[in-house]
């Protein structure tokens, strides 16, 4: 019922093509009416449920789905592929996206933590988990993502109860088999994932790995140890792809060749156009022609 009933608001709401705001901190709705081909894309530190329809997330070699029962949890800036492998104007792909509160999620943790001893995984030295995985949406989490969604037809009630129904939302997903994957990411014992930030925001620099180990507070080895642990990537191969990826997306808005190359950090337009090929098997010109077509 509580999946049922979500669906109705989001379908409800979401009637123009692409992203729909709801007025409620860090939650989108969306809805895509046709298929897209596999495309390069940069996954932010959220989670998304559909409510119909589904979408594939590729990332170093493994294919992530998530529909009506399943979310996506992504923590950290993530280079990945994704598509839409069927929609429709009449069965379009609609769901939800909830951008992480790091603010509330860690005071909730620390919550947790005095009274239930949540982050004992990470005291026990276990598996750091990866930046990206899949949820299944029990019934305790789609009945609070109801109650968050259902502040949207209420503008009193989103005002006054939007961060409880959150919290809420939160508290479920702290509290689930992926509650680790949070408690290691917004607990401040994943440092990696501090560290991908930084390399998001300082993309253009030539930033080295000695570099980014010392901004991490680790030695290069346990950085690179740590960083695949996290990611599934070596830290040269993560950074290559995070650049392009973030090239294929600048030169599909518009922007030029060279631009892109610098904005970036390739010093090279030579090099960023073979590397770019390389990955995708198309010079960026022609990618750039294919994506406006």
């Amino acid at each position: 019922m509580s999946r049922l009933s979500a669906r109705s608001i989001v379908k409800r709401h979401a009637t123009q093509e692409g992203v729909t705001a709801t007025g409620i901190p860090g939650v989108q709705l969306y809805r895509i009416s046709g298929p897209i081909e596999r495309t390069p894309a940069i996954y932010t530190p959220r989670i998304c449920f559909n409510t119909s329809g589904a979408k594939r997330v590729f990332s170093n070699g493994k294919t992530h789905t998530y529909d009506d029962r399943h979310f996506i949890c992504c923590t950290m800036p993530v280079p990945v592929e994704s598509d839409v492998p069927k929609a429709t104007s009449r069965e379009p792909v609609l769901g939800v996206s909830l951008e992480f509160d790091a603010i509330l999620l860690r005071e909730l943790i620390a919550a947790i933590s005095a009274t239930r001893g949540c982050d004992s995984d990470s005291a026990s030295g276990a598996a750091m988990p990866e930046g990206l995985a899949v949820g299944i949406v029990s019934e305790e989490l789609a009945d609070a993502m109801l109650r968050l969604l259902e502040l949207i037809d209420d503008p009193t009630s989103k005002r006054a109860l939007a961060q409880s129904r959150l919290t809420e939302v939160y508290f479920v997903l702290l509290t689930s088999p992926l509650g680790p994957v949070l408690r290691r990411r917004f607990g401040e014992t994943h440092k990696i994932a501090e560290t991908v930030c930084y390399l998001r925001d300082h993309i253009n620099e030539q930033l080295t790995i000695d570099q980014l180990a010392r901004w991490s507070g680790m030695s290069r080895a346990a950085f690179h140890r740590n960083f695949k642990k996290a990611t599934g990537m070596a830290p040269i191969q993560f950074i290559k792809q995070f650049r392009l990826n973030t090239a294929a997306m600048q030169l599909a808005a518009g922007m030029r060749t060279g631009e892109v190359a610098a904005s970036v950090g390739y010093n090279s337009q030579s090099q960023f156009s073979r590397e770019f090929k390389r990955q995708f098997g198309q010079a960026p010109r022609d990618w750039a022609s294919s994506s406006s077509a």
